[in-house]
């Protein structure tokens, strides 16, 4: 029994999915009031990568971590939605 409820645990909900999009887009702060369909986004593809390629626990065991630390292990998996944020931002400032 408590097997089962700590794997579930490890499981991402639609509400964990919801929550991280809305902490990514108030992470933006301004960018995502000036470049807001940019932003939605960026801010859902970075929760389908994080919920994709990491497990609950996984994610939350990094985000304890150091910045740096995040970093190197965030961003390799996050460069293809940066990268198309960046250029989606460059082209709606045209």
């Amino acid at each position: 029994m408590i097997v089962e409820y700590v794997s579930n645990q490890n499981q991402w909900t639609k509400e964990d999915k919801v929550q991280l999009k809305k902490t990514c887009i108030e992470d933006l702060q301004g960018r995502a009031v000036r470049y807001a369909e940019e932003t939605d986004e960026y801010c859902s593809c970075f929760s389908e990568t994080i919920t994709t390629k990491f497990s609950k626990t996984e994610y939350l065991y990094i985000k304890a971590q150091s910045e740096k630390e995040q970093n190197e292990a965030f961003l390799p998996m996050l460069v293809d939605c940066y990268n198309d944020y960046q250029k989606a931002m460059f082209e709606g400032s045209r």
